[in-house]
């Protein structure tokens, strides 16, 4: 695999461990999200045995920001809706997590004169999967 689709993978599945865990605990529904996206990763089993470690205790948010320069543009669309897709995997979003999502998005690029436009994205970018995911049977 290309070491820099690979980094790019494990850099979006840090982010998911960190989101699901910014609220101070789990839920089974983050739990199986977080492990659905290291098993469909194309990592590989040792990388994905190292990426399931971070379900018992993720990477700090200074972690995350040292590996999100030079981040292509399609990735970081794709990187902050699983984001959000977490977030919202036990139902709710804390605002523990919205802050976390913001923080990250803004070190991606989005102009914090933007953050409301960008939530809207999100909750768009989110019902548009939940369609896709019904008509074509597909899985976040």
């Amino acid at each position: 695999m290309d070491k820099i689709y690979e980094d790019l993978s494990i850099l979006q599945i840090k982010i998911l461990s960190l989101i699901a865990w910014t609220d101070g605990e789990i839920s089974v529904e983050e739990r199986q999200f977080y492990q659905n996206m290291v098993q469909v990763s194309p990592c590989s089993d040792e990388t994905k045995q190292t990426l399931l470690q971070y379900i018992e205790k993720s990477p700090s948010l200074d972690d995350i920001f040292k590996s999100l320069s030079g981040i292509p543009k399609e990735i970081v669309t794709s990187v902050l809706r699983n984001a959000y897709a977490i977030a919202l995997a036990d139902g709710k979003i804390s605002e523990q997590e919205i802050d976390i999502i913001d923080k990250i998005a803004m070190k991606l690029g989005v102009d914090e004169k933007m953050i409301p436009i960008f939530h809207k994205w999100l909750e768009l970018s989110y019902q548009v999967e939940l369609i896709e995911t019904k008509l074509f049977n597909t899985h976040f």
